[in-house]
């Protein structure tokens, strides 16, 4: 792997899991896959054994896809806006998708769950832009010539 991807990753999971630790003090903003007193028995017992490993192993896998997207909006006009709507969609898909299938979390905890992830998606986003630094002067713009047909 690219020693960047790898900037990258490490960048986006030390994110990821400096803020579940942060948020993670108030039901209303701990992210979704630490909302474990509200699981199912069996995730619960699953999820309940180690909070730090599922909070390691989900900035792991939050840190995979920030990576994906950023390496693929690399190029994109308006990037930061790019890397917020996905990191952001990814979020409360993945969250809402699981707060629905394995948990019974109260409407309003789990709005607030989703909701604090809009902040970690913009910084993490912003926080990427960055890293990835200016696009080329010479280089196309994929938004440019995702409509051209060609």
């Amino acid at each position: 792997m690219p020693p960047r991807t790898l900037r990258l990753g490490a960048l986006a999971g030390t994110v990821h899991l400096a803020l579940d630790a942060l948020t993670a003090r108030f039901p209303w903003t701990t992210p979704p896959y630490l909302l474990v007193d509200y699981a199912s028995d069996a995730f619960r017992d699953l999820l309940a054994t180690n909070r730090v490993g599922v909070s390691v192993a989900a900035s792991l896998v939050n840190a995979a896809i920030a990576v994906m997207v950023a390496l693929a909006a690399e190029q994109a006009r308006r990037r930061f806006l790019v890397l917020f709507a996905a990191l952001a969609g990814a979020w409360v898909v993945s969250g809402g998708t699981m707060m629905l299938v394995y948990m019974d979390v109260p409407v309003a905890v789990a709005a607030c769950s989703l909701a604090a992830g809009l902040p970690r998606a913009a910084l993490l986003g912003w926080l990427l832009d960055r890293v990835l630094g200016r696009r080329a002067a010479g280089q196309p713009d994929r938004e440019a010539g995702a409509g051209a047909g060609g």
